[in-house]
């Protein structure tokens, strides 16, 4: 089984993939629980014992492995968006805005391109802001290290097909030719939740019927773009659907 074999691209491919993603965390749960019923057991009876770096390694190790599994089921479990007609340019802003002291810290400067023209777009208002804000950390991390420029630019339009679209492209090295799919494998990307940031990410914007991807620009420059699908209702002076 491939890298690509193991990304959710699809809304068919979503049950499949938590239920690995569950067995798993499972597997890991039984042996977990266990050996930390044993170290317990072990620092009651033996307190002499307690301290000891052999039970304090065990320890540790215990808990970076319940973390792991922890971060295994919030892949598992289902995802319910609430979508609604939904401004995104505002989504963005609010987004930009829960990010833009931290960046201001790193010296990345956050420069905004919103079409005033934008329809709404189908979509849940909690789950599209954690995705935006899971694409500006990962854009924080591509720069982390980075001694150019340093600037992250975030664009709203509608592609061709009408969908709405929200595009973010960072100064930084950009996605390694190759790994524009690996990228949203868990623990790839490093970011949020032990590294499962852009997995929820994708995985909550095809519940909403939509698309997170990265493409790579003529001049090899990396960008993700989310798409959703656009809706005029609630729109005023407008009657269309």
């Amino acid at each position: 089984m491939g890298a690509s074999d193991l990304v959710p691209g699809s809304t068919s491919s979503l049950e499949e993939f938590g239920e690995v993603a569950g067995r798993i965390a499972r597997e890991i749960g039984g042996p977990l629980t266990a050996i930390e019923m044993a170290v317990h057991r072990l620092q009651r009876d033996r307190p002499e014992g307690n301290g000891s770096p052999e039970l304090e390694t065990i320890l540790s190790q215990s808990h970076h492995l319940a973390v792991l599994a922890r971060t295994l089921l919030a892949l598992a479990r289902p995802i319910h968006p609430t979508p609604r007609a939904l401004d995104v340019n505002e989504a963005v802003e609010v987004a930009v805005g829960l990010a833009r002291t931290e960046m201001d810290a790193k010296g990345i400067l956050m420069e905004l391109q919103l079409d005033p023209t934008l329809p709404h777009a189908h979509a849940d208002p909690h789950q599209l802001r954690e995705a935006l804000l899971a694409l500006l950390m990962n854009a924080r991390l591509a720069l982390g290290e980075w001694t150019g420029a340093r600037w992250i630019r975030v664009r709203t339009d509608t592609d061709p097909s009408g969908k709405v679209r929200v595009r973010l492209q960072d100064s930084g090295p950009g996605v390694p030719p190759g790994s524009e799919e690996k990228i949203f494998l868990p623990f790839v990307s490093g970011w949020g939740r032990q590294g499962v940031g852009l997995s929820l990410s994708r995985l909550s914007v095809l519940r909403q019927g939509g698309e997170l991807r990265v493409e790579t620009q003529e001049d090899d420059q990396s960008v993700f773009v989310l798409l959703l699908e656009a809706t005029w209702a609630g729109i005023a002076g407008t009657d269309r659907e």
